[in-house]
């Protein structure tokens, strides 16, 4: 894209802080950074689902109550043999409660697992539907080109933007470093043959990369808000 090109003969990031400073306006607090994990096999695990769909096993959750309150993380992750989704809705609902932005990073992806969601189980629908209107995509500002840096490589993806903008986190120290390998972990972890220590190990690695996808999503809309503090 030429913007990108434009960054990289300057040599330093395009950076339209009025742009950005309207697509934080869009987020109110508390504040709620969510990243659902899934798995989509071709033969459903559990009954009500279809070959192929997106079946959400895991969740993170980071929560601030204001810009400067303290960060709380929550987090789920169905380990055993069972359809995850009763459980998870369950928490998911409580955790999120009735108020404020929830935050995601490519936000078709999250809605459309809540709309899904809602169809296979009636009783949660509403309150789905209501959590899906809440929802904000903190990729738009980068999506729409208000932060442009050469090292993005053309690319708004999370794993693009975070090293930049974050370089102090990192996915490389993970044993776990993307989606697919985080989806293909969960069909491992709920095996009834594995055995405890190796279970307790995964659990513990697929934990520590969904929780890096939304403490990634805080740190960089910190970062954009102190643009717009330090702007001229």
């Amino acid at each position: 894209k030429k913007v990108y090109y434009q960054a990289y003969k300057i040599g330093k990031p395009i950076i339209d802080i009025y742009g950005i400073e309207e697509e934080l306006s869009n987020i109110s607090y508390p504040a709620y950074f969510l990243d659902y994990e899934s798995y989509s096999p071709a033969v459903p695990l559990f009954d009500k689902f279809h070959p192929y769909q997106q079946m959400v096993f895991q969740y993170s959750l980071h929560r601030k109550e204001s810009p400067d309150a303290p960060l709380e993380h929550f987090e789920f992750l169905s380990d055993n043999w069972i359809n995850p989704l009763p459980s998870l809705l369950e928490r998911l609902i409580s955790d999120l409660r009735e108020n404020g932005t929830i935050i995601v990073w490519n936000e078709s992806f999250e809605k459309s697992r809540n709309k899904e969601m809602g169809e296979m189980y009636p009783k949660q629908k509403e309150a789905l539907k209501l959590i899906n209107d809440r929802i904000y995509d903190l990729g738009t500002a980068f999506k729409k080109n208000y932060y442009v840096h050469k090292d993005f490589k053309g690319s708004w993806s999370i794993k693009a933007v975070l090293p930049v903008l974050i370089p102090e986190l990192s996915y490389k120290e993970l044993n776990i470093q993307g989606g697919s390998q985080a989806s293909e972990s969960y069909r491992e972890l709920i095996d009834p043959s594995i055995s405890p220590e190796k279970k307790e190990s995964l659990k513990c690695d697929m934990l520590k990369y969904c929780e890096l996808d939304t403490l990634a999503m805080v740190r960089i809309l910190e970062a954009m808000e102190e643009i717009i503090r330090k702007r001229p």
